[in-house]
């Protein structure tokens, strides 16, 4: 996620509840020398333990509002580089939330990470964009670009149904991308051509 920018601090801190959690619950296989990160590529224990717990502090900071917070969490869950199905289902209930700032690097994530549970959530990310008011500058389409990209690269019939969809949109800038993806659907899927993308 190139064009977020996270601090030193809010990752640190973020660890730092991670292992106060663990504490708490008797967790030992985490200690104050483990990096996050390389916490993550540990047994599956250690796995899950971390991710359940990046989910949980990740949904509270959303509801107290704290931006930094959850740009230190997506961070964190982008270079774990691992498509866990937990990180998916907290970045999909992150998306549909209008309380931050982030919806277009979630959507990115998705992409990413490519399962097929997304497909619900960015069709309603799709609906969702008015209520977005801090992307009424986007006059282009590039939110809805990025929410067919994402459908597209999942590549299911179902995907396609969802792409198929918003062709007759009344919105012009979705109804177009909508065309295109649809056009390119089946070619990207078969060969994965970067040319077509």
């Amino acid at each position: 996620m190139s064009n977020i920018r996270v601090t030193k601090e809010y990752c640190v801190n973020f660890y730092n509840l991670v292992l106060e959690i663990s504490k708490r619950d008797g967790f030992s296989l985490i200690t104050e020398n483990d990096n996050f990160i390389d916490a993550l590529k540990q047994n599956k224990i250690v796995k899950d333990y971390l991710i359940n717990s990046t989910y949980n502090l990740l949904c509270g900071a959303i509801e107290d509002g704290d931006e930094d917070f959850v740009e230190a969490a997506l961070y964190i869950i982008s270079n774990a580089n691992e498509p866990y199905e937990s990180w998916n289902l907290c970045l999909c209930k992150l998306l549909l939330n209008v309380n931050h700032y982030r919806h277009e690097d979630i959507i990115s994530e998705l992409q990413r990470l490519q399962n097929k549970e997304s497909i619900p959530y960015l069709i309603t990310a799709i609906n969702l964009k008015p209520r977005l008011t801090y992307l009424d500058y986007d006059d282009y389409g590039s939110y809805y670009k990025k929410c067919l990209w994402a459908l597209t690269k999942i590549g299911t019939q179902e995907a396609r149904n969802a792409i198929e969809s918003f062709v007759a949109s009344e919105i012009p800038e979705l109804s177009r991308e909508a065309n295109y993806r649809l056009s390119k659907f089946d070619l990207i899927n078969v060969t994965n051509l970067s040319e077509y993308i």
